[in-house]
């Protein structure tokens, strides 16, 4: 019987080398790629445990089908795959993999990146939009950044590392979704205070430098 397997989340620092890359004006197509279809795997792996965890309906590992939940809480596919839903449950439980409020920008990601003929620039606007959503974006009632739901690392040390992002890396870096961001922030109440403070001080200490 095949293994459920969920993406983990991409690593800071594989993130962190592309934009400092991309900041120097370095087209490193490798690293795009390792870091986009990282994102990729994650967000189909977001997309699939929502969908069982909202939905009742799981993808066999071994072929693939949707598998609806029976109603004495099984997944069993025509295939043989046969799994309990708490059971399907534990295996995604505590790896920041449920939120359907970030199903669209998920989809979103996947969309993009499928898109994305044009090569690079198309990608990294794909990665730098997906860094910088917020949960419940869509509806205005703006929660936590999805970032959390993707990077590695708890909560504050994400703000941290997409300040990083967009003040490091020189005057104008992906200054247009940074404040999308910072306007989201202004509405969250997951965020510390300070935000807007923050980022002027980094933006002195780059114009300093």
């Amino acid at each position: 019987m095949g293994e459920l397997k969920w993406a983990r989340r991409v690593s800071r620092e594989k993130i962190k080398s592309l934009y400092e890359s991309d900041a120097k004006g370095i087209r490193d197509d490798d690293l795009i790629d390792e870091v986009g279809y990282a994102l990729y795997a994650r967000a189909d792996s977001f997309i699939k445990a929502n969908r069982a965890h909202e939905e009742g309906i799981a993808e066999c590992p071994d072929c693939g089908e949707d598998t609806p939940v029976t109603e004495d809480g099984y997944f069993a596919c025509a295939c043989g795959w046969r799994l309990s839903a708490k059971d399907h449950h534990a295996t995604y439980k505590g790896k920041q993999l449920v939120g359907c409020a970030v199903v669209p920008f998920a989809e979103r990601f996947i969309s993009d990146w499928e898109k994305a003929k044009g090569g690079y620039p198309e990608k990294m606007r794909a990665i730098d939009y997906l860094i910088h959503t917020f949960h419940h974006e869509l509806t205005g009632q703006t929660t936590r950044p999805a970032a959390v739901n993707f990077i590695e690392g708890r909560l504050t040390t994400i703000i941290d590392f997409i300040f990083e992002l967009a003040y490091g890396y020189g005057p104008d870096a992906h200054n247009e979704q940074m404040e999308r961001w910072l306007a989201n922030a202004d509405k969250s109440p997951w965020l510390r205070d300070g935000v807007r403070e923050k980022a002027a001080a980094m933006r002195r200490s780059q114009q300093s430098s």
